[in-house]
């Protein structure tokens, strides 16, 4: 479990270091709010996009255990890893990028649940 654990922490910290795919996918994310009218189509069109991504090392990973639902978990590590990102962008002496990366960490640990941690 826990070299599991490790493995999925680094996936994520490691995304950290693409700011451009990550922003790139919120302007995306941001166009569609923008343009209801075009919104339904461009959700399904993102949702095909992420379906046909490879992440079947990704899914070894999860679940972390009983009652755990992997879209939610990776809708948490999603939502962190890009609040850090753009506010690091952003205000780079707010949150520079040791200090965006050391976050990134600190949240992966909080977020998985005390259970699992301790089967670390």
């Amino acid at each position: 479990m826990a070299a599991r654990l490790e493995t999925l922490r680094s996936f994520y910290l490691a995304r950290a270091k693409d700011r451009q795919k990550i922003l790139l996918t919120l302007e995306f994310k941001l166009f569609a709010l923008r343009h209801p009218h075009v919104r339904a189509r461009l959700v399904g069109a993102h949702r095909r996009i992420r379906a046909s991504l490879n992440y079947d090392e990704l899914k070894k990973l999860l679940p972390f255990g009983p009652g755990s639902n992997n879209e939610i978990d990776k809708l948490l590590f999603e939502v962190v890893l890009v609040g850090l990102v753009l506010e690091h962008a952003y205000d780079p002496k707010r949150i520079s990028a040791q200090q965006m990366t050391k976050t990134l960490g600190r949240a992966f640990d909080w977020l998985i649940p005390a259970a699992h941690v301790a089967e670390r």
